[in-house]
């Protein structure tokens, strides 16, 4: 998913980032903790920053600038993986 806004003939995108289960069960909607870590890792490699919710909103209403490369990462359903998977793999990489 991306969030687009045209400014002065540019268009510039905001990489969102959407997962339900960082998990090793099978299914259409869960990832396993080593394909998120390194994804997360090629965020940072390919030079993007993270940005919150709150940031993007506020830059679709053209009240806050954002790096040239960043990206919303999104967690729905609050399951425990994120917590136990995801929060130490969006630790390390700051």
């Amino acid at each position: 998913m991306r969030a687009e806004q045209k400014s002065l003939g540019k268009r510039f995108c905001v990489q969102v980032l959407m997962y339900h289960s960082i998990s090793p069960e099978p299914g259409p909607t869960c990832i396993s903790s080593n394909t998120f870590e390194m994804q997360i890792s090629a965020l940072g490699y390919c030079g993007y920053q993270v940005v919150t919710l709150a940031d993007l909103v506020e830059w679709r209403a053209g009240r806050l600038n954002l790096p040239d490369r960043c990206a919303v990462i999104t967690f729905d359903d609050a399951f425990a993986d994120f917590f136990v998977s995801a929060a130490p793999v969006l630790s390390a990489h700051g």
